[in-house]
């Protein structure tokens, strides 16, 4: 699972970070 990650999670996981 940690290696495959949906781009609809990486969004958010960027959206998070750039917060």
């Amino acid at each position: 699972e940690r290696s495959y990650i949906p781009e609809d999670q990486r969004h958010t996981n960027k959206n998070s970070q750039v917060a």
